[in-house]
């Protein structure tokens, strides 16, 4: 086969994509995904010569030639620009179960990915409400509860599970992979679709177990699968589906910490290449729990990671010579606080206020002092006090976001508060300020993010004092 050729024919489909992500959806980042009007208006328009019987049967037959269906010209042709972009993703996967991957290009596929995310988030379970006018065709293939929906879910996550295993090695699209997935189950609509194939519990238990080829995915992918599988277990399940997801994934997980770090030679063993994935893999996987974190799931996550936070401190004491994992460790801690506080009520509050006050005198008491010979032990050091300053940011945020009065997530769970004066979180930060502040040398704020993170931080104090 000539590359020429093949080069070519994806430089072809890269662009024909691009344009039809831009043309169906627009970008949506911190608003509600619309479907254009005047892609409605087209579709609308044309509704009385599209066949719907045709159209759903082009939609759900990614495997054969649309020109082959009968009656091919008499259908939608918004939902004919998603099932070509379909077939492109089924000649794909039938290259990779001819083992021809080899031929494939990963930009195709990342493009491919884009694609579905971008118009997974605005036409998948098409809020109908949202609309003055809506296509038939459109509601009818992709609405709530219909079969099409159902079947392009079940699609999609195959696609995902299918990438997820073959393109290990490229970050970029394993990473595309995972922000469909997580598009996939960010509403409740979605994922309760989700949540009733076979092949997400299949995914899930392969996660928990830390099972090939899961395992070998970059970190940042691992983290965002961790994300998508805690947002669609706390979907509007019953009970027992919840009791099924929490005994599959979030117990497996600390099990096995627990088993790690709980060895009488732990210690010992702690620098070894497998014990140190484990830890690793872990620490990751928090990130994802706590990135997940909504209004609805707080309660239990807060109380799940609060006991992992605490085994985190000592950790620390035992990694402190490995800089990476004591940067893993402090951004645990930043996303916990960066998710939950503005969450909690007071007693909650304290929990975390006292853990990170914790982590941060661990941290200080093995830093001070240290002689930094080289530039990229200064540099380790940069890294973790820019973390530092943002978990402090993170937590004085709570002086300015609170949504504990009003919601009262945790109802029922707060004890009463005793007469002693209540901690702000002012307070907190600025005695964590005076932990931190020794290790700050002129040399460091030099780092223009540093310096900035610091003086915001700062700034934040003043306003407040």
């Amino acid at each position: 086969l000539d590359n020429k050729v093949l080069d070519d024919l994806y430089e072809d489909i890269h662009w024909l994509l691009l344009v039809t992500g831009y043309l169906l959806a627009d970008d949506t980042q911190g608003e509600t995904p619309l479907i254009p009007s005047e892609i409605m208006e087209y579709s609308i328009k044309h509704a009385s010569e599209v066949d719907i019987n045709t159209t759903l049967q082009i939609l759900g037959s990614p495997g054969e030639k649309a020109s082959s269906i009968p009656g091919c010209n008499q259908t939608d042709s918004v939902i004919r620009l998603l099932s070509a972009v379909l077939r492109a993703s089924e000649v794909e996967s039938r290259a990779i179960r001819a083992h021809l991957t080899e031929l494939l290009s990963p930009q195709m596929g990342k493009d491919i990915m884009w694609f579905l995310k971008r118009w997974a988030k605005t036409y998948l379970l098409v809020d109908e409400k949202l609309y003055d006018q809506i296509s038939l065709p459109l509601s009818t293939a992709f609405g709530t509860d219909t079969e099409g929906a159902q079947w392009i879910v079940g699609y999609l996550l195959e696609k995902v599970i299918s990438n997820l295993s073959v393109w290990i090695s490229e970050q970029d699209l394993a990473n595309d992979t995972v922000q469909l997935l997580v598009t996939l189950v960010e509403r409740r609509e979605r994922a309760n679709l989700v949540i009733k194939c076979e092949s997400w519990w299949n995914l899930a238990k392969q996660y928990a177990s830390r099972s090939p080829p899961l395992n070998y995915l970059p970190s940042t992918v691992q983290r965002t699968l961790m994300k998508a599988l805690v947002l669609a277990g706390f979907a509007h399940v019953d009970t027992e589906t919840k009791q099924q997801y929490w005994t599959e994934v979030p117990q497996p997980l600390q099990q096995r910490f627990l088993n790690v770090i709980n060895q009488e030679n732990f210690q010992q063993i702690c620098q070894e290449e497998e014990v140190k994935q484990e830890v690793i893999a872990t620490l990751e996987a928090l990130c994802g729990i706590a990135e997940a974190t909504q209004i609805d799931n707080v309660v239990i996550l807060f109380t799940f990671l609060m006991d992992f936070l605490n085994n985190c401190i000592g950790l620390m004491e035992i990694y402190k010579n490995t800089p990476d994992t004591v940067n893993l460790i402090i951004e645990v801690f930043v996303e916990v606080a960066h998710k939950q506080i503005c969450y909690l009520g007071e007693s909650k509050a304290m929990k975390l206020y006292e853990a990170c006050l914790t982590l941060l005198q661990v941290y200080s008491k093995n830093n001070l002092g240290r002689k930094r010979v080289d530039v990229t032990a200064e540099e380790d050091q940069y890294q973790d006090l820019l973390l530092i300053m943002e978990l402090l940011t993170n937590l004085l945020s709570k002086e300015f976001i609170d949504f504990s009065d009003t919601d009262e997530v945790f109802r029922g769970q707060e004890p009463a508060q005793s007469g002693n004066k209540s901690v702000s979180a002012a307070d907190v930060v600025l005695y964590g300020v005076n932990i931190v502040l020794p290790l700050m040398s002129q040399d460091l704020l030099k780092f223009p993010s540093l310096c900035n993170q610091y003086y915001k931080l700062i700034t934040f104090i003043c306003e407040i004092f």
